[in-house]
């Protein structure tokens, strides 16, 4: 008899049922009677009736696969592209396109979506933070204060946390999490009395934390300002950068602190010996700043700078700016050429970092697992499967503007998980705000009913392809799914009633 140590593997179970429960769902959407709307009872989708069902199979059928990990997260995304890009070949117009070419190649471009960049543009700086020293600079002399104030390492993480919060109040979530991400990587690195359980976690609350930031201000995240643009449009109410702060400065202010006292509970205390740290400093002396030190410094800087420069540019409303910038992406893109492009040396040509080196550092399956989530929710929205998710719970919330909040609320709580919280956001301020008229409700009532979910969009805590912020830190590679999941949900179940009641007293529902 041969024992499992003389040769035998053990059978995956859980990838083995996550393979086969993934497409058999989406096979049993497929089968089930075409959705309809819940008011008027006409099919979801003319075209195609069959196009919802399909969409929504799609959704489960991918999230099952990351859920189980029946497959690299980078192939599951390319099944999903695979499987969506079909459906459009048999049903081009069902998803409001006029040629399966261009259907196919709108799919295919999300995997060179500007936020993949913003992505890309966070790995290369945290992979040239840490190949550059600077990270290893910056984690002695954190660790060496922080020391010097608490011997509880706890409070050199939540430190980290803070910054990322504030941060996120003036520069895309995405951005300020880019730019603290590799600085936390290289303090766990440097931290030998951080155990891989509170690594994870300073990780995950890293993340939480750029989102809970940007409900703050109304450039803080896109949901904001499209709540608010919606508003202005229909004639509703103006709401501006002070007019937006009564409404995101509690929630996010609260948000934060229930953030650190969940996440002080959960990471314990990892006690610090100020003279072991200075000692397993002094053991490995880095001299002065290297010149990729310094070059990296500057590029750092320039990049930070534009990210932030632009946020103020677009509350400020200098045009010229945000049409040089348009995007996150720009200066993401910006920060790889400089750092891979410019030449240390002539003779012979020699560039600071290597660009083969630096490429095959990046996380691409992370990169391909977003662009993953992006087709998922793109199917959702253009296929009606999401215009039916949001009219089925929000026309339960009545001729009451609490419950059509709560109920708008939910639904976009629980699509931001899975999808972008703009495409969320996009998809549900315009159902409550046609609710909201055809009840007859006040202007006042209207702007609570459409904030409410808007703040909820960006409370996505439980999967990495919920927002950027997750996908980033996720990059790491010291989480896993089901880690996030638990967390995400104790995090939810604690800000989001919270959100809500601190909403209708500031709103007056």
């Amino acid at each position: 008899m041969v024992t499992e140590g003389e040769g035998t593997k053990k059978l995956d179970y859980k990838r083995l049922v996550g393979l086969v429960l993934g497409p058999l769902l989406f096979v049993l959407l497929v089968l089930l009677p075409p959705l309809r709307d819940p008011v008027t009872g006409n099919l979801m989708n003319q075209t195609a009736p069959w196009a919802p069902n399909a969409a929504l199979g799609l959704m489960l059928w991918t999230i099952v696969w990351w859920l189980f990990e029946a497959m690299p997260f980078g192939v599951t995304s390319l099944t999903t592209a695979v499987v969506a890009c079909a459906m459009i070949g048999l049903s081009p117009k069902a998803f409001g396109y006029s040629t399966a070419k261009s259907g196919v190649s709108a799919t295919l471009e999300t995997f060179f979506n500007p936020l993949i960049w913003v992505f890309f543009g966070g790995f290369v700086l945290g992979w040239g933070m840490l190949k550059s020293g600077v990270a290893e600079r910056i984690a002695r002399k954190v660790t060496l204060f922080s020391a010097k104030i608490s011997r509880n390492a706890f409070w050199t993480i939540a430190g980290m946390w803070f910054i990322v919060w504030f941060l996120s109040m003036w520069m895309s979530n995405t951005a300020a999490t880019a730019v603290l991400f590799p600085v936390l990587l290289g303090i766990l690195a440097s931290s030998p009395w951080i155990n891989d359980r509170q690594a994870m976690i300073a990780m995950i609350f890293l993340a939480y934390a750029a989102s809970i930031g940007g409900i703050a201000t109304v450039i803080g995240t896109p949901p904001n300002l499209i709540a608010t643009a919606f508003l202005s449009q229909q004639g509703i109410a103006d709401i501006g950068f002070v007019g937006w702060l009564r409404y995101g400065v509690p929630v996010s202010v609260v948000s934060f602190i229930i953030l650190l006292i969940v996440g002080k509970v959960f990471f314990g205390k990892a006690e610090l010996n100020l003279e072991a740290v200075k000692k397993a400093w002094e053991e490995k002396s880095i001299g002065p700043m290297s010149p990729e030190e310094k070059w990296f410094s500057v590029v750092f800087g320039i990049t930070v700078f534009l990210w932030i420069f632009r946020g103020v540019a677009k509350a400020v409303g200098w045009k010229i700016v945000t049409q040089l910038i348009p995007h996150d992406a720009i200066p993401a893109i910006l920060c790889a050429i400089l750092l891979f492009g410019v030449p240390r040396s002539l003779r012979p040509y020699r560039p600071f970092f290597n660009w083969k080196e630096g490429v095959s550092a990046m996380d691409w399956d992370t990169l391909f697992l977003f662009a993953g989530g992006l087709i998922m929710g793109n199917m959702l929205f253009k296929s009606g499967a999401g215009l039916w998710l949001g009219k089925k719970f929000v026309a339960a919330g009545g001729g009451s503007p609490f419950l059509v909040a709560l109920a708008a609320t939910a639904v976009t709580w629980l699509i931001t998980q899975f999808a972008s919280n703009t495409a969320s956001t996009n998809m549900m301020v315009p159902i409550v705000i046609s609710i909201c008229k055809a009840a007859g409700f006040s202007p006042h009532a209207t702007i609570g009913a459409v904030v409410m979910p808007a703040i909820a969009a960006s409370l996505a805590f439980l999967l990495p392809v919920s927002t950027p912020p997750n996908a980033i830190v996720f990059g790491s590679g010291k989480i896993k799914i089901s880690d996030m999941l638990r967390y995400g949900l104790l995090m939810s179940v604690l800000t989001v009633p919270v959100s809500i009641l601190i909403l209708k007293l500031t709103t007056g529902l």
